[in-house]
């Protein structure tokens, strides 16, 4: 059997913070037809999407932070990561060249963990 990643959802617990956080920092595009006040669909590049789920009044959904990292591939990890930090991310790794690439991790404001890296050249 074949699997396609088609979607990663978080979980979160303050939905506007993190809309902001995803959409006005980082610059994630909304899918506004698939969205509703409890629930944000937001755009890649690729055929998955990241969601939001509000799950603040719904406890036995809610994850721990730092329970999920999600991986961003990017062109250019260092420009990323400098305009990260100018939005006023806190990146907590300097980018670096790991074995699947050049990479740098940071947090959402719920604790959920991003690695945006750049896989090495084929």
């Amino acid at each position: 059997m074949d699997y396609t990643l088609a979607i990663t959802i978080l979980r979160v617990q303050d939905l506007a913070k993190e809309r902001r956080f995803y959409h006005e920092t980082l610059g994630f595009p909304i899918d506004e037809a698939q969205s509703d006040p409890h629930f944000v669909m937001l755009k890649t590049t690729g055929p998955a999407w990241l969601a939001l789920e509000d799950v603040s009044n719904q406890p036995e959904k809610a994850a721990p932070a730092g329970s999920v990292e999600i991986g961003l591939i990017v062109d250019d990890v260092d420009r990323v990561w400098q305009e990260w930090k100018a939005k006023g991310v806190n990146p907590l790794t300097q980018p670096a060249d790991l074995p699947f690439g050049r990479a740098f991790d940071a947090c959402d404001p719920e604790g959920h963990c991003l690695t945006v890296f750049k896989p090495p050249a084929a």
